[in-house]
């Protein structure tokens, strides 16, 4: 089978994490990133269909990516609350 290989991709060349690992990455339960996962929330990479719910797997790099861009450079003057 000539030319198979080229309609693969390359394996990532980091491991890919587990919910658990990302969750402790985010300080999150994991709970919480299987949810992201499922709304497409999060990037993430979906391993066929599990009984109770599909193997889901993380690419660091996608996942720290992901964070960058949800940053806030905050308020450049403070806000005032109530009748202060």
């Amino acid at each position: 089978m000539v030319g198979r290989k080229d309609q693969f991709p390359a394996p990532p060349a980091e491991p890919l994490m587990r919910a658990g690992e990302v969750a402790e990455l985010l300080n999150v339960k994991a709970q919480t990133v299987y949810g992201w996962a499922a709304t497409n929330y999060i990037p993430s990479i979906r391993l066929g269909k599990g009984l109770k719910k599909p193997a889901v797997r993380f690419e660091r790099k996608a996942v720290v990516e992901w964070l960058q861009g949800r940053k806030s450079s905050g308020r450049s003057q403070r806000v005032q609350w109530g009748n202060n």
